[in-house]
């Protein structure tokens, strides 16, 4: 445990973790392939990625979003749902790279004014079920980002994937990507992948170049604490027409 500065929320604040819910094993496997976004690299796209971060009454974390409607940011259930209870404070900083700290958030930091998540979620907490999203309080001056079904889970190899988020081992409000095609080992795994997260990327969007496919959730480690699987809701047909019918319902 440790504190530190949150500078979006203007206070000083107790961190247990960098993320909310009950998935705490998330990692890197094998060699770290992550690669930090930084003004030399950054493009269009990470604009639309920013940093979440919730308050569960005297409690704090970060999670990862992006921007999927003129008010609207997707990301993990489990950022937005805890022993039953919704937060009772959510912001968003769009594109932040840099530490608060350090620099202004480019784009100004967004409150929440309603929450949602897959209804299933509060009976299982599975990955198929940890997608919720987030409406802010005013419109977003970045672009959002196209939502499509997950190409068939066993073409997912082909197709070279990306996650980029905030992850917990790194200085605060720094952005890191993993970017690579899905090892063939989960071909038949329809929620598996290996590409690198930490906590703190919960809620990161799974992307084939600036479409999303899918919401990064979680992963499973061995009794040695070695990192074996990530894993990710690849959207099918009913996720996406939820996610839609939240963009114009919220």
């Amino acid at each position: 445990m440790k504190r530190v500065l949150f500078p979006i929320l203007m206070m000083t604040a107790t961190v247990t973790q960098a993320f909310a819910g009950n998935t705490s094993t998330q990692g890197v496997i094998g060699k770290d392939e992550r690669l930090q976004i930084t003004a030399e690299n950054k493009k269009a796209i990470y604009n639309s990625i920013g940093l979440i971060e919730m308050k569960f009454g005297k409690e704090f974390g970060t999670c990862t979003g992006t921007v999927v409607g003129p008010r609207h940011v997707i990301t993990a259930a489990h950022c937005l749902y805890e022993d039953g209870k919704t937060p009772d404070e959510v912001f968003f900083a769009p594109g932040i790279k840099v530490s608060p700290e350090v620099a202004p958030a480019p784009f100004g930091v967004f409150k929440a004014v309603s929450v949602a998540i897959n209804g299933s979620y509060r009976y299982s907490t599975e990955t198929k079920n940890d997608v919720g999203m987030i409406k802010l309080d005013r419109d977003l001056p970045v672009k959002a980002l196209n939502i499509e079904v997950s190409p068939y889970y066993l073409l997912k190899p082909a197709y070279v994937i990306s996650v980029a988020g905030y992850p917990g081992d790194k200085d605060f409000a720094t952005m890191w990507e993993s970017k690579n095609r899905v090892s063939i080992q989960y071909a038949n795994d329809y929620y598996g992948h290996d590409l690198d997260t930490m906590p703190g990327m919960s809620g990161s969007t799974m992307r084939i170049g600036s479409t999303i496919i899918g919401v990064h959730s979680s992963g499973l480690a061995d009794d040695q604490r070695n990192y074996i699987k990530n894993e990710a809701n690849f959207f099918n047909e009913q996720d996406v027409a939820m996610i839609q019918n939240w963009i114009k319902t919220m």
